[in-house]
């Protein structure tokens, strides 16, 4: 579970055979909805930095 000021949401890890799965959850108050492209853009951004 990942809780912020305005949003919470949940991170799940699957791992295969051959690489890992990372699915993220975020609910965002419909006040932030317009914003739900820069949050993607944001999370994709820190996930490509990940090493393993």
């Amino acid at each position: 579970e990942i809780e912020g000021g305005n949003f919470k949401g949940s991170i799940r890890v699957t791992e295969g055979k051959d690489r890992c799965t990372v699915e993220i959850v975020v609910d965002l108050p419909l006040l932030l909805t317009p914003f739900k492209g820069k949050v993607e853009e944001e999370l994709e951004k820190h996930l490509s930095r990940v090493e393993v």
